[in-house]
């Protein structure tokens, strides 16, 4: 029940990420004009003041993004247009820009997505349209903008990499 959580806390930050559009300078470092191509050389300053949320963070160098979830999962947001730097470390997980083909596996975070604006992101469910209760997802299934691509528990891997799924 935590690593879902989880997952799904990642999920919302990672979409009102998206919602903010990151910047379309040409400096991937701290400074303006300074290209950062190294993980380790990046000046990290908080990136989102928290009013209420307390089981996660965002620093925040340039246009990347670096969430910390409670139990140190690390995650790097690399905006669209840009490359990964060198030197991530193992536990930071390199998630790259647009994430406009998202397999949502859990219904119930449906209705997270649509009050964060984000159901234009998804592209694949882990819920057949019949056991959808957030009309924009039915909607979205019935125009073919949204696809039904297996259960959590037996997803169509094929689907999944024939739609490009860049995240799940």
């Amino acid at each position: 029940m935590k690593k879902l959580s989880r997952s799904c806390l990642l999920l919302c930050i990672l979409f009102s990420l998206c919602a903010c559009g990151a910047g379309r300078g040409d400096s991937q470092g701290s400074e303006p004009g300074q290209a950062q191509n190294d993980f380790n050389q990046m000046v990290w300053e908080t990136g989102m003041e928290l009013s209420y949320a307390n089981q996660f963070s965002v620093e925040k160098s340039g246009d990347f993004y670096l969430i910390t979830i409670v139990g140190n999962d690390r995650f790097l947001v690399i905006p669209e247009g840009k490359s990964a730097p060198d030197g991530i470390p193992k536990d930071v997980i390199a998630i790259q820009k647009p994430l406009d083909h998202v397999y949502l596996a859990s219904s119930s975070v449906f209705d997270l997505i649509r009050q964060a604006g984000a159901m234009g992101h998804l592209r694949l469910s882990g819920t057949k349209k019949e056991d959808l209760s957030i009309e924009e997802a039915v909607k979205a299934m019935e125009e073919g903008s949204l696809l039904y691509a297996g259960k959590y528990s037996k997803p169509d891997y094929e689907l999944l990499i024939a739609q490009e799924c860049d995240l799940a």
